[in-house]
């Protein structure tokens, strides 16, 4: 009995192609998590961007602060509205002048019953 050497030829190759197969497969799911990784962090950076009008705006009947930021601002207006609750309360009266913040990097803080407008 000798050694075929075309049977261990194949099998080696066979062997080989699914190693081939595998690593190339992991290369390629390494690469999609990766790049999925970096479009996430991209995007999550972005979700709290958003502008608002410069101008104060004058609490009229039915005046949400909610209602406020979709009418004087673009972009997050959950993260405007959360700033302008931090600031001013969830309780606004007819008549108060409230301030936006310009962008999510110039928020608003209430100093001893002043409003300051602190950008990074």
């Amino acid at each position: 009995m000798g050694l075929d050497l075309g049977v261990i030829t194949t099998r080696v190759v066979a062997v080989n192609r699914y190693r081939y197969r595998t690593l190339r497969s992991i290369a390629g799911w390494t690469l999609v998590i990766a790049i999925g990784a970096i479009l996430i962090g991209f995007a999550s950076k972005n979700a709290d961007r958003f502008t608002c009008e410069p101008d104060p705006h004058t609490v009229e009947y039915g005046d949400t602060l909610w209602a406020i930021a979709v009418v004087k601002c673009d972009g997050n207006i959950q993260s405007v509205t959360q700033n302008l609750v931090d600031t001013y309360g969830a309780n606004i009266q007819l008549g108060d002048t409230i301030w936006l913040p310009i962008n999510q990097d110039c928020l608003l803080e209430n100093r001893d019953g002043q409003i300051w407008d602190t950008c990074d």
